[in-house]
């Protein structure tokens, strides 16, 4: 069991359209019933379906690059604190005990406004899983605001990190945090 960097998204911010073409591959890939099957992964059941896929396309399409978001250490710290316990404890969410996101972003000097924190479970084993499933967050299905794709183009937001590690019920947790600034870390 372990973590690794899933691919920082600066790529995001300076070529949005490039992850819109990526995005298009998945639209043919949608089965009878919303389902979501990309070579070589596993089958995954959608909420809004190709449809969801679509809007994302559409919204980066429409988006003008923007300054790059850095990929964080500290961040990355964050996500990885959460995805170690729940692929310990089996659990879900963002509420342990000491876990809470401005706990944790808190402690890896992220906790500036804005900030947030975007959770996935589930979704790709393969090589290329760590990426689809950020793509995954990007298009936010059964979100309509896709909130993960607007949060990462807010100008405040100025660095991300992200941790992926297995999950004993869902098969995997991908956690991805962001934030404004960073701080220094307070002292544990």
């Amino acid at each position: 069991m372990g973590w690794s960097g899933v691919g920082a998204p600066p790529r995001l911010h300076a070529h949005p359209a490039s992850c819109a073409r990526e995005l298009r591959t998945w639209l043919g890939c949608f089965k009878p019933g919303r389902v979501l099957a990309l070579p070589g992964e596993r089958p995954v059941q959608t909420a809004e379906g190709p449809e969801a896929v679509q809007e994302a396309i559409q919204l980066l399409e429409a988006q003008h690059p923007v300054p790059p978001v850095l990929w964080s250490g500290q961040l990355s710290a964050s996500a990885r604190e959460l995805a170690e316990h729940e692929a310990g404890s089996g659990t879900v969410g963002h509420q342990d005990a000491g876990l809470d996101l401005s706990a944790r972003l808190g402690r890896h000097g992220g906790l500036n406004a804005p900030c947030g924190e975007s959770l996935a479970y589930g979704l790709f084993d393969g090589p290329g899983g760590p990426r689809e499933a950020l793509l995954a967050m990007l298009v936010s299905d059964g979100a309509r605001d896709r909130r993960t794709l607007r949060l990462l183009f807010d100008p405040g937001v100025r660095v991300a990190g992200a941790a992926w590690d297995s999950h004993p019920r869902f098969g995997n947790v991908v956690v991805l945090d962001v934030a404004g600034r960073l701080r220094p870390p307070s002292s544990r």
